[in-house]
């Protein structure tokens, strides 16, 4: 072997000492980053476990109310129920009370055409004087009456009228000036009743002690309504020549 082999053998194993004394790392450095690695992974553990400590503590206060909502609801749906409940049962009650009033409601017409039809009834022998001045009724009210349908209708009159009650009108006197209360006068027969307007109907106009006065029959209101609310009709078949009667 010449000089210039030995050199670059010699080179050759200096150089691969260099490499090999290079590549192999400390084994102080490695513990070193191994402890700090795990000394970051137990903060971040810590980190983390305190962070879910503090989710538990919310999550409970959040458990907590709606526990709370839970129970309103609850209480909530427990009253709904009592409503309906009750609803039901006033609705129920309701239906058997509509029913009741209608019954009622029958009956009171009932009742009320009947003591119409009653007051009119007591009221067939009535007649009713209208325009005779206040001062002229001096006495008793029937003679005063009495008198005046035989002076009215003198010769007329088959018998003499007999009246069971005469008075005025009830309510205040009226002041002079205004129009008299009118005379209600019950005569004992219904036919003589019948008569006294017949012979009023003929013989109007009839003056009376200066006063023109007139004869009607004594209605009741309910039966006035029911002769107004005829008007119009009466009007369209007088208009158009047709006869009609009443029944009363």
């Amino acid at each position: 072997m010449g000089k210039a082999d030995k050199r670059q053998a010699k080179l050759s194993f200096s150089g691969g000492e260099k490499r090999g004394a290079t590549s192999d790392p400390r084994p102080g450095d490695a513990d070193a980053e191994e402890g700090s690695s795990e000394m970051s992974v137990r903060a971040m553990f810590m980190e983390l476990k305190t962070s879910l400590a503090g989710i538990d503590a919310k999550l409970d206060h959040v458990t907590e109310r709606l526990d709370r909502i839970r129970a309103r609801v609850d209480d909530h749906d427990a009253r709904f129920e009592t409503l309906e409940t009750r609803t039901s049962e006033i609705e129920d009650a309701r239906s058997g009370d509509r029913e009741q009033i209608a019954q009622m409601e029958r009956l009171l017409e009932v009742i009320r055409n009947k003591n119409e039809d009653l007051e009119a009834r007591s009221r067939r022998n009535n007649i009713r004087i209208v325009g005779l001045p206040e001062a002229t009724d001096m006495g008793r009210m029937e003679d005063f009456v009495e008198n005046m349908l035989q002076e009215l209708f003198a010769g007329e009159l088959s018998r003499l009228l007999v009246i069971e009650r005469a008075h005025r009108s009830l309510g205040p006197r009226p002041p002079p000036g205004t129009p008299p209360r009118p005379i209600i006068a019950r005569l004992l027969n219904y036919r003589d009743r019948d008569t006294v307007l017949r012979l009023a109907r003929e013989k109007s106009p009839l003056i009376f002690k200066n006063s023109e006065i007139n004869f009607f029959p004594d209605y009741t209101p309910g039966v006035q309504a029911q002769r107004r609310a005829f008007l119009l009709i009466k009007r369209l078949l007088s208009q158009d020549l047709l006869c009609y009667t009443r029944l009363n």
